[in-house]
């Protein structure tokens, strides 16, 4: 997976913007209320379950925000459910990963 994929852990949704234009970008964001890893197709849907992250409150109006710009084409949404063990959470995220 590591060749297929860089992972960068970003502190506030403005980081985002560094890797927006890299081509395909995944988001992902830990999520209240979902009971597996799940890849979001939509914007909305994945703003319509509750995130817990500490930016949450910031990262889904600048999602939207960049949605507007145009610029969300390319851009992925994986949900791993809060709590979950780490364990299950990479077995969720490779599985979602191994699609993409």
């Amino acid at each position: 997976m590591g060749e297929r994929f860089r992972f960068v852990s970003c502190d506030s949704p403005i980081d985002i913007m560094a890797y927006i234009d890299d081509g395909e970008t995944i988001i992902m964001d830990s999520v209240k209320g979902i009971g597996e890893v799940t890849l979001f197709s939509k914007l909305d849907d994945f703003l319509n379950v509750e995130s817990v992250s500490a930016h949450d409150l910031d990262l889904g109006t600048f999602l939207k925000v960049l949605e507007g710009m145009g610029k969300l084409s390319g851009v992925k949404l994986v949900g791993v459910p809060f709590g979950s063990a780490a364990k299950d959470a990479a077995s969720g995220v490779a599985r979602i990963l191994s699609y993409l």
